[in-house]
């Protein structure tokens, strides 16, 4: 038998160290659970390396000790009090073994040696978690007296760190289906949103818009009630804006992306109908390709909101944007740069988040609806592509999309 010293005992655990250990074993959600053969066949490798008729994977419950897969087992489980894989916990970090279980006081009254199955070998690797607790066990048992060799021994480890691996891999992924839930509900709370905005807002607005704009026609020579309702005015502007961008940001989360060829010369036409210029605006346009393959209506999205964005939050007394789209062996690269206050490096990762604003004011004295970014992040995101921001404080920033080329996506 080899025998380590006993860091943590598991059968007379503290219970703190006990409710601990059991909250690990829960947060894996996987007692109980339904046939997986990815399991089976780690116990059955185990069984052939270890050249034993049984082999199992186990998980220790307050009460009972569960198993996952086994191969020469009919139980699917058995009481804790008379597991040996108890014992073999005590250590979680090493091999317990017991050459001959009879001759051992500790299991030679036990059911399982003087019953079904009448094991007489025993080795097992706890299965430890990332944080140190033991919530069961890879075994290799035998009906007759033997002792592995250390190549056994070692493959034995080996499964146990891979069926650490699957179980941390499970939990991931349910966290994964959670979270993936929870976005949809957002998503559909969103939509909703939406729908009220569209039917029973956004058409109060326009009115309360347009009475308040008669309003001012009939009060002209009275300046208190003119600045009253002005201010009435631009608050009912700022609510509509908002629910228009609101309205904007979901309709890309739900059209159909369309990708198509398009001509370098389409996109800067479509540029001079998207964004007005005025004479303190220059955009610059330049290509090295011909054509380029995208869905045209999240192209235009992006640009609209990139240039607009460059515009507004430009603190130059000439505003100056450079469009460049090029093309490498496997993506389409569109950059556009403007010469603005920049952006703050902390700021980089939130400007992409729905309704997320930095706070400032535009050149216009307007605060953003913090919609434009986070649409360009997620059109850009169905694209397959991604997004980079490089930004140098009073000198400009520059976004650069990227996007598969079709064939490559």
């Amino acid at each position: 038998m080899r025998s380590n010293s006993k860091k943590v005992p598991v059968l007379n655990a503290s219970p703190d160290y006990e409710e601990q250990r059991l909250k690990a074993l829960y947060d894996f959600n996987i007692l109980d659970s339904l046939y997986e053969s990815e399991y089976d066949d780690i116990a059955k490798i185990a069984s052939i390396i270890c050249e034993t008729p049984i082999s199992f994977i186990s998980l220790m419950d307050r009460d009972r000790q569960w198993y996952k897969a086994k191969l020469g087992l009919e139980v699917a489980q058995n009481k804790r009090e008379i597991a040996i894989c108890a014992h073999a916990m005590d250590d979680p970090h090493q091999l317990f073994e017991v050459e001959d279980l009879r001759k051992d006081v500790r299991f030679e009254k036990n059911p399982l040696v003087i019953g079904q199955p009448n094991v007489v070998f025993y080795a097992g690797v706890p299965l430890t978690t990332i944080d140190g607790f033991p919530v069961g066990t890879i075994c290799v048992l035998d009906q007759k007296p033997r002792k592995l060799n250390s190549a056994q021994e070692a493959a034995l480890k080996s499964l146990s760190n891979q069926v650490i691996k699957l179980m941390e891999l499970r939990k991931i992924n349910a966290l994964l289906e959670q979270n993936k839930s929870e976005i949809e509900l957002k998503n559909e709370a969103l939509e909703k949103l939406a729908y009220i905005i569209s039917h029973d807002i956004r058409s109060p607005l326009q009115s309360l818009t347009s009475l308040t704009e008669m309003l001012e026609e009939t009060i002209a020579d009275n300046n208190q009630a003119l600045e009253i309702t002005k201010l009435i005015s631009n608050n009912l502007a700022g609510l509509t804006k908002f629910a228009n961008s609101l309205l904007d940001y979901n309709s890309t989360k739900n059209k159909e992306l369309l990708w198509e060829e398009l001509q370098i010369e389409q996109v800067w036409q479509n540029i001079d109908m998207l964004v007005m210029q005025t004479n303190d605006v220059t955009i610059y346009k330049q290509s090295t390709c011909d054509s380029i393959v995208v869905p045209e209506f999240a192209l235009n999205q992006i640009l609209l909101n990139l240039i607009t964005n460059g515009i507004k939050y430009n603190d130059k007394t000439i505003v100056i944007i450079s469009v460049s789209i090029t093309k490498s062996k496997r993506d389409f690269i569109l950059e556009v740069t403007d010469n603005g206050s920049g952006i703050i490096l902390k700021d980089v990762d939130r400007i992409f988040k729905p309704f997320i604003t930095l706070g400032k004011k535009d050149r216009f004295n307007k605060v953003g609806t913090g919609v434009g970014l986070a649409t360009v992040a997620h059109l850009v995101d169905r694209m397959g592509g991604n997004i980079t921001v490089n930004s140098n404080k009073e000198i400009g920033t520059a976004f650069i999309i990227k996007w598969p080329i079709v064939g490559d996506k």
